[in-house]
C-alpha cells in the first residue's frame, strides 16, 4: 500500500468511514484504451438521444391530433368561366377543322391520317382525341368503319362545316 492509501484509510476511520481492508489491484489500461471507450460511450449515448428524438418526432406526427398527412392531390386545372370558354371554342374549331380536312381528303380518310393531323394542328392526341372521335360518330357527322379504319363524312358533317 502506498503512502496516499494508508492516509485515506486513516483518515476514513477516524471521519467514521469504512476502511478497505482488501484492496485489489486494478489492472493496467492503456491511454489508448481509455481514450477509445470513452468515444464508444458517447457514440452509444448519441445514438440512444437520436433514437429517442426520432421516436418523439414519429410519435408527435402520428397523434389523433395531427393526422398523417395525405399524398399531395394532382393539381386541377383552373375552373373559371373564360378557361372553360376558351376550351370550348378551341374544341369547337379542332372539330371543324378534322371535319375539314375529312372534306379535302375526298370525304374519306384513315384514322391515322386524322390522328396525325389533329397532333400536328390542334396539339389533340391519344385519349382527347379518341374522346374528340367518339363525340363526332355519336353526333353523326362522321362514320367510322373499324374493319378498314376510315372516318367518312356524313351530311350533317358537311352541314356543320359549312354553317359553323
Amino acid at each position: 500500500m502506498g503512502l496516499r492509501s494508508r492516509l485515506k484509510d486513516t483518515l476514513g476511520g477516524l471521519l467514521g468511514g469504512t476502511q478497505d481492508t482488501e484492496r485489489r489491484p486494478q489492472p493496467y489500461r492503456s491511454p489508448v484504451a481509455s481514450i477509445i471507450d470513452d468515444a464508444r460511450a458517447q457514440e452509444r449515448a448519441q445514438a440512444e438521444e437520436r433514437a429517442r428524438a426520432e421516436e418523439a418526432a414519429r410519435a408527435q406526427r402520428f397523434t389523433p391530433a395531427s393526422p398523417a398527412p395525405a399524398a399531395p392531390a394532382a393539381p386541377e386545372p383552373p375552373k373559371d368561366a373564360d378557361a372553360e370558354e376558351k376550351q370550348r371554342k378551341f374544341m369547337a374549331r379542332a372539330r371543324k377543322g378534322l371535319l375539314t380536312k375529312v372534306s379535302e381528303a375526298g370525304g374519306a380518310i384513315s384514322l391515322g391520317d386524322l390522328h396525325d393531323h389533329s397532333e400536328k394542328r390542334y396539339f389533340i392526341a391519344h385519349r382527347a382525341f379518341s374522346t374528340l372521335m367518339e363525340e363526332m360518330v355519336a353526333e353523326g357527322l362522321l362514320d367510322y368503319e373499324s374493319g378498314t379504319g376510315i372516318a367518312r363524312l356524313t351530311d350533317a358533317g358537311r352541314a356543320v362545316m359549312g354553317g359553323a
